[in-house]
């Protein structure tokens, strides 16, 4: 039975966590959470990421202040051979010290004959391969990471692969949310 007094205190609890949706927060626990920084903001901004090309193709770096896309397009139009090992290099500038921590969806096509995926995170001297492995058609792998970052320095992303497929295709993209620095 709900009486006045237990329909007040549900009132209250929806104000507040409506409150803190509407902020982005998640409620009570975000007090945990001491980031600097959220999503793709400042430095982070899609328009102040800088790429390497792949060989042979293209790259595009797009977004919003919720996710970034990193991605890489390959197609040598022919009907034998595959495509060699090749990567592109995606930068961004750490505003100040400390650890990004983010989540990460890779999908793409590198056709299916001895077809491979690379995925590789780098900041300074430590690096991180979040996928390293056979890709068959089309693929999705995701997961979580985090490195730490030095103020100044870059943090890159490296993607690619190859195949040895008569299809000479490597179609690939990287997206990044839930992104954030932490002290």
């Amino acid at each position: 039975m709900l009486t006045l007094r237990n329909l007040l205190m549900l009132a209250i609890l929806t104000v507040v966590f409506t409150a803190c949706d509407a902020n982005g927060l998640t409620g009570p626990d975000d007090s945990t959470d001491t980031a600097i920084s959220r999503g793709f903001v400042g430095n982070w901004a899609a328009s102040n990421w800088t790429k390497t090309g792949i060989q042979d193709g293209n790259t595009t770096v797009t977004g919003s202040t919720d996710s970034l896309f990193l991605a890489y397009s390959v197609n040598l139009n022919h009907i034998s051979g595959g495509v060699s090992h090749r990567t592109a290099t995606y930068r961004g500038t750490a505003p100040m010290s400390g650890t990004v921590a983010f989540d990460w969806e890779y999908t793409g096509y590198h056709a299916y004959f001895r077809a491979f995926a690379e995925l590789k995170v780098q900041a300074g001297t430590e690096s991180m391969v979040m996928h390293d492995d056979t890709s068959r058609g089309h693929f999705t792998f995701t997961g979580s990471a985090s490195i730490a970052v030095t103020e100044g320095q870059p943090l890159e992303f490296q993607l690619g692969g190859r195949n040895a497929d008569s299809d000479s295709r490597l179609d690939g993209s990287v997206k990044l949310t839930n992104f954030r620095l932490l002290p």
